[in-house]
């Protein structure tokens, strides 16, 4: 069983299934599964970058003890396979993440979209989870198109795909708040400051689930947007980590995380239950 080692580092910072689990193990410094050799920056040892734990439905827990969530079990996954004996977790905020800065890490894991202008600072996993933006709500309030999503109060965290898709896809009548955390932007909510939350889609159902007295997902925005591991610019790992994303979908492991930690099951469309954005009336 893999054993695990928290480090705090540098302060605390549609839905579809694209990639699950295929074990395979050896010991020592390096992981060999069916992509090649994973090389560790610590012998034995998988170290993971977040931005923040907890986190609902993709890390579960505190940054001392993480006791699950989705990128939780997708990073034991990750060790497992590479044959790591240990995980190890650090916490870097986002924006140094997406800079490029994982803080020695070998990969992070944390709801990170896909993007060209991050790809020039990181190396991208192939995608294990769809992530179109999304409008977190208070229970009762309504978004039937953009226009009444232009006429809402808005709080979106600061250097995310979200604050572009706000300010190019809504464009709201009012200036949002710009915040440096997420957990700002939610406070905000509760705090009845704002009126609607973006955020990623899998992330508001992991939190309206969580507190459904509390929040609801109004409505997700046309996208393709895509989670993904980020490696440092260059890895030689990035071969291994794709194979490994492959491979969880193959199996399924990505499909029993996702029912798990963030209520996915395709098979029953829940996902389509959310409605998409209307353009005009």
């Amino acid at each position: 069983m893999q054993s695990v080692v928290i480090v705090r580092r540098l302060g605390l910072g549609a839905m579809m299934l694209l990639v699950g689990l295929w074990a395979a193990a050896c010991s020592g410094s390096q992981g060999v599964g069916g992509g090649g050799a994973f090389a560790p920056r610590t012998a034995g040892t998988l170290t993971v970058a977040t931005a923040q734990i907890p986190d609902p439905g993709f890390w579960a827990g505190t940054p001392a003890r993480p006791t699950g969530g989705f990128e939780y079990g997708l990073a034991r996954a990750l060790a497992s396979r590479f044959g790591l004996s240990k995980l190890k977790v650090i916490i870097v905020p986002f924006a140094r993440l997406i800079a490029g800065d994982l803080g020695g890490a070998d990969l992070a894991l944390s709801d990170i979209t896909v993007t060209s202008e991050r790809a020039e600072h990181v190396s991208f996993s192939s995608s294990y989870l769809a992530a179109p933006p999304s409008i977190l709500v208070r229970p009762g309030t309504e978004v039937a198109d953009v226009h009444a999503a232009q006429r809402l109060s808005w709080a979106v965290q600061t250097g995310t795909t979200l604050q572009s898709a706000l300010e190019e896809a809504i464009r709201p009548a009012t200036t949002p708040l710009i915040l440096h955390h997420q957990r700002e932007a939610l406070h905000a909510l509760r705090a009845r400051r704002v009126q609607a939350v973006m955020l990623d889609l899998p992330v508001a159902l992991a939190y309206a689930r969580e507190s459904p007295n509390t929040y609801a997902v109004a409505a997700q925005l046309p996208s393709e947007d895509v989670l993904a591991a980020a490696l440092p610019k260059g890895s030689e790992n990035v071969e291994a980590v794709d194979s490994a994303m492959r491979a969880f979908a193959a199996d399924g492991t990505i499909e029993r995380l996702g029912r798990k930690w963030l209520a996915t099951d395709l098979e029953e469309g829940q996902v389509e239950h959310v409605p998409t954005l209307r353009t005009q009336e």
